[in-house]
């Protein structure tokens, strides 16, 4: 089936308190008493609330600032309390370095030039740290290293971190063999702090895992290696048992329905993966009708719905670069354990390797972006297959 996008005639974000103050006025609910009124929680966009499940939706940017673009090799994460989005990372290609955070506010459809980019000249090793002298990280690759602490309110970016010669540069006299630091960043306060002596990930990604209030770092070899402890800025060893997912440059998301680790990889035959927080190993899902072709991290689990929303390249051999300039969206069912594309009209946004495919549980919408541009997906329910013999 084919399903259309809905149409965007403007933006509209009504409150919690506003949602229930409609509910009295048309019957529902009983009168607030006085004194009994709760603190203003953050606003809804009615475009995201009411979109129609099936259908992919830009939506329009209402702020002058704008960032040039989310760059391919960065990473993101979402405050799940306010929907908003935090991006950090550099491609550190093509002289487009730069250490600055965009935050995306979904209700105001706003961007926001959450912490400047820093001059090169600024860049400095000390005190066991890559740092500039404005007490920033360096320009870095992140790709799945962004992940959001819930507790400290803050993000939180794991290490490898290439740089691509910046260690030679006379102003920062990095020593050979210098350890990696994992940093945290505060939005409410626009500051960084770093965790020094940080394991290494390599092309790695984290995970935060709520019942533990902890993020599981994996290697590039998606290997487990440590748990991070963002309150403490404090690391225990978290090795893993058995065979790993194919891949590198990955990316993980936390099944909150089962408790455990989902990952897609790059293995030729049944690619989604699951890992048990208790027994430390992985363990292949067996899903069947796999699209044709791989994917890096342009995808991520869907809580509402229970599906895995995923963005495929039109091309086989697309996944990197995307040369087909289309995309296909898939769900994962993870009950009936299978594949099912979503046939849109227009197609979802295009991507190539992407780290910035984000769920939102508040909207219950799953958002893309690409550049300085934010799409919407809303899951639909999955279809069920008819059984055997009817």
């Amino acid at each position: 089936m084919t399903r259309r996008a809905t149409p965007i005639f403007g933006a509209m974000v009504l409150s919690a308190a506003a949602l229930g103050a409609l509910a009295f006025r048309s019957g529902g609910g009983e009168p607030e008493k006085p004194g009994a009124a709760e603190p203003a929680k953050p606003v809804l966009n009615l475009l995201l609330v009411g979109q129609k499940p099936g259908t992919w939706l830009q939506l329009p940017i209402k702020s002058d600032a704008k960032p040039q673009r989310i760059h391919a090799h960065a990473g993101g994460a979402i405050d799940p309390e306010t929907s908003t989005l935090h991006f950090f990372g550099s491609d550190n290609h093509a002289n487009y370095d730069n250490n600055e955070v965009w935050s995306f506010d979904p209700a105001a459809m706003t961007w926001k030039p959450s912490c400047p980019p820093d001059k090169f000249d600024t860049y400095r090793y000390q005190d066991g740290c890559k740092v500039t002298t404005t007490g920033h990280p360096w320009a870095i690759h992140t790709f799945a290293m962004n992940v959001w602490d819930p507790v400290g309110r803050q993000l939180v970016v794991g290490a490898h971190q290439m740089h691509y010669g910046f260690e030679k540069m006379p102003n920062a006299k990095v020593p050979p063999n210098a350890a990696e630091s994992w940093w945290s960043y505060d939005p409410a306060a626009g500051k960084w702090t770093p965790a020094l002596n940080s394991p290494d990930l390599g092309l790695g990604h984290l995970c935060y895992v709520p019942r533990l209030k902890r993020a599981v770092g994996f290697s590039g070899g998606n290997a487990p290696v440590a748990l991070y402890d963002p309150d403490k800025k404090a690391f225990e060893p978290f090795k893993g048992q058995g065979r790993c997912p194919e891949g590198y440059t990955l990316r993980t998301a936390y099944d909150t329905r089962r408790d455990r680790i989902l990952l897609i990889s790059w293995d030729k035959g049944p690619n989604v993966w699951a890992f048990d927080l208790d027994k430390q190993q992985w363990t292949n899902l067996q899903v069947k009708d796999r699209p044709e072709g791989s994917i890096y991290g342009s995808w991520d689990y869907d809580q509402s719905a229970d599906v895995i929303v995923s963005q495929w390249p039109d091309d086989p051999k697309g996944g990197f670069s995307n040369s087909s300039g289309k995309g296909r969206t898939f769900l994962v069912d993870l009950n009936e354990n299978a594949y099912q594309e979503v046939k849109t009209e227009p197609n979802g946004p295009y991507t190539g390797m992407s780290f910035k495919v984000i769920y939102d549980p508040r909207h219950k919408v799953t958002f893309s972006v690409v550049g300085n541009e934010v799409w919407s997906f809303k899951a639909p329910a999955p279809e069920k297959k008819p059984e055997a013999g009817k």
